[in-house]
Parts: C-alpha cells; structure tokens; sequence
C-alpha cells in the first residue's frame, strides 16, 4: 500500500463516518414510518367515504323499494271492496319508512361529498404549502385550507343528525342479525364456549376451576391508537380540524401574521395537548413576537414531552433535535431577558449531553458565560465553537464564524474593561517584566 493510501486512510475519521451513516439510517427509517403513517390516514379517510357512499346507495335503493310498496298498497283491491285498517296502517308504514329511508340516504350522500371536499381542498393545500409541482404559494394553500375548513365545520354541524342516522341503521342491522341467528341458532364460537371441551392441551385446571376456552392467556395492553377509526366520525373531524388549523397557522407564520397564526396553532392545541408540531411553532411564532417567556413555556412543553413520551436510547431522528432545538431556544429566551443564565446553561449542558459537538450549543454558552461575566469560560466556548464551524464545510459557516469573531472581541474588551483578576493578573505580569528589566 502507498504513502498515499496510509495517509488517506490515517486522515479517515471512522467514527465520524459510522455517525454519519446511523443518522442517515435513522433518517431513511423515519421517513418510511412517517410514509406508513400517511398511507394509513389514508386508508381511514377513504373507507370513511366509502362507507358513506355505500351507505347512500343501499338507503336510496331501499326507500325505493319501501316507496314502491307504498304505491302497490294504495290501489284498490280488484273486487272493489274498501282496504281494510291492517292494509292502510301498512301503507302509511311503508310510506314513512320511505321518506325515513330517503333522509338518511341524503345525510349520508352529503357526508360523502363533505369528505371529498375536505380531503381534497387539504391535498391540493399541502400541495401548495410544500411547493410541489409548483412554487411555494402561501395566499393560495391558505384559501385551500379555508375551504377545507369551512366542509369540516358544514360536517361536523351535519354530525348530530348522522350520528342518529348510524345508530337507526345499526340497530336495524342488528335485529336482522338477531332474527337471523335465531331461525340459524346460535353461533359456533357461542356452541363451542357453551360446550364443557376445550380445544386446547392443559397441563392443569383453569383459574375458573372448569374447562373453559379463555385458558389463562396474560392480558395484554390496549394499544395506543393515533388514527381514529372509519366509523367513528367525531374523531375523523377532530383530525381534519388538526390538519387545516395546522395548515392554516403555517401559511399565517409564513407570512408574518403572528397574532392568527397563534390562534391557529391554539386550536390545534385545544384538540390536541400533546402535538409537538404545534407546541413548536406556536412558540416559535411568540419568539417572533418578541414574547420570549411564553416562547419559552412552549419550547419546555415540547422538550418534557419528548423526554416523558420516550426513552432516550429509542429516540427518532427528529425527536432528538426536536428536542435539542428547545433547549437552545429556551436558553436564547434566559439570554434574551437577560435573566436565569444558570438555567440556560442547565439547557445547553442537556444539549451536549445528547450531541456533545454541538457548535450552536457552544456558541450560546459562550454568550451565557459572557453575560454572566464569566469571561474565561466565554472565551473557552468560542474558541471550541470556532473549531467546531471551521471543521465543518457548509456554506453558511463563514457567517458564523464572523459572527463568533464579533462575540469573542467584545467578550476580550469587557473582560479587559470588567474582570478585576485578570486586571491584576495583567499588573502583576507588567511589574515582573519591569523589575527584570
């Protein structure tokens, strides 16, 4: 092997190497999870629509069926004779159930078109938000959202009446089912738990003290649903309310309307206590309003949710500098009022104890420190963030750099203006100089 090739391979930094390829990794993984996620909500908003449109038809198709026989019963009879009270009361039950039937059907075909509606004003919305296929278009991914918004809020005032339209149909639906298992007999999972057999081998007795077919399974959790399901219509609305308030806030944020884009996020909230998206970007907006302590409050909440909602050795990518994005903006907010250095350098010492490279982190501890008239310290964290950028090769790095340049000659000045030890320390190198002169 050549010179050449040990050299290349001693400058080779493998560790920084095997970091870059796991965060890749865990990038790649959080996308395909965050892809399954989207194609779920998918999924539920499609069969919720489905569900509806089928719904219609077979409603339209029976009240057709009902109306029918409403007109066949109001003939008279062929010999002429009246129709008898049993006849008319049936006429006039079929004719109600007719017009019933028809309602429903009509609730249900509008549900369907509210859906479509909302989905789609949402997806071109996205679409415009993320500038795909176009240019990113603000104005106009706002007024999709509106639109949106305007069919959740049509729906969800329709609500009351398909809720009791679901549950007429479902209790006809289960006295069909209950006629039928009567002529059929009881099921075959009620015939086997009836039967004193069990299909299954055990070693002892059940806890029951008989043979049974639950056996002594442990019980297990019930799962943590983050998509409501097809057929429960209150949570699908509280989900479109999510997506378009957040859609909504965004475009506001963007375009520097931070009082309605706070409003936005604080519905999202009001639905949601637990969206860290929305946490974030409502604090974000109140740092731009130059409200640093509720910016602050919001970037706490997100950090203690990230920390009380996993485990740090399962982090996801995003999580992980979700969370270390709040530690330095809470500690930017104790700076920026001037109060609470030690807190906010209780933040930063939490950010390297995630990512001890940080060059940001060290960065503001360096402004801390300088603060707090700790000047040595300041200096320390300059130079260690001037390393950090100068090994990194980013375009936007020699901003930084001049940046730190700036913070570094006024921490020098101050400390030669405010530091009485190293004023005396200064002193006392003169006079020794002079004394060995």
């Amino acid at each position: 092997m050549s010179r050449a090739s040990y050299a290349a391979w001693a400058a080779f930094d493998v560790e920084k190497e095997l970091g870059r390829v796991d965060e890749a990794a865990q990038l790649e993984e959080q996308q395909q999870a965050r892809q399954k996620q989207v194609l779920a909500k998918e999924r539920v908003e499609d069969s919720a629509s489905q569900g509806a449109q089928q719904s219609a038809e077979i409603l339209a198709a029976q009240a057709a069926v009902a109306a029918l026989k409403a007109r066949k019963g109001r003939k008279k009879p062929g010999n002429g004779q009246p129709r008898s009270v049993k006849a008319a009361d049936d006429v006039d039950g079929e004719s109600d159930r007719a017009k019933r039937l028809q309602t429903h059907a009509a609730l249900f075909s509008k549900k369907h078109e509210l859906l479509q509606q909302i989905m789609e004003a949402r997806r071109l919305g996205e679409a415009a938000l993320h500038g795909k296929g176009r240019g990113i278009d603000y104005p106009g991914a706002k007024k999709l959202f509106q639109t949106a918004l305007e069919a959740t809020e049509a729906l969800e005032t329709l609500s009351p009446e398909l809720l009791k339209a679901e549950e007429a149909q479902t209790s006809l639906l289960g006295l069909a089912e209950s006629s039928n298992q009567h002529e059929m007999g009881p099921p075959a999972e009620n015939r086997e738990q009836s039967g004193e057999s069990c299909k299954h081998e055990h070693k002892s007795d059940h806890a029951c003290g008989k043979s049974c077919s639950h056996g002594d399974h442990p019980k297990k959790g019930k799962p943590v649903e983050a998509l409501p399901k097809a057929n429960d219509l209150m949570a699908i609305i509280t989900m479109f309310y999510k997506d378009v308030y957040m859609g909504i806030g965004t475009c506001d944020l963007e375009e520097g309307r931070l009082a309605a884009a706070s409003e936005a996020f604080k519905e999202v909230l009001l639905r949601d206590d637990v969206n860290l998206t929305a946490w974030l970007q409502r604090g974000q907006t109140f740092e731009r309003m130059n409200a640093p302590l509720l910016a602050m409050l919001h970037f706490n909440r997100v950090a203690t949710l990230i920390v009380t909602s996993l485990p740090a050795a399962l982090y996801p990518f995003p999580a992980f500098q979700l969370e270390i994005s709040c530690h330095l903006n809470i500690a930017s907010g104790c700076l920026e009022m001037q109060r609470n250095y030690t807190k906010a350098l209780g933040h930063c010492e939490q950010v390297l104890h995630l990512e001890r490279d940080h060059a940001v982190c060290h960065f503001r501890m360096g402004q801390l420190y300088h603060a707090s008239h700790s000047y040595e310290k300041a200096l320390q964290r300059f130079a260690t963030a001037k390393a950090l950028f100068s090994a990194a090769s980013q375009e936007n790095h020699s901003q930084m750099l001049a940046t730190i340049a700036k913070e570094t000659d006024k921490c020098e000045f101050d400390r030669s203006q405010y530091d009485w030890g190293y004023l005396r320390s200064l002193a006392a190198q003169q006079t020794s100089r002079t004394s060995t002169k």
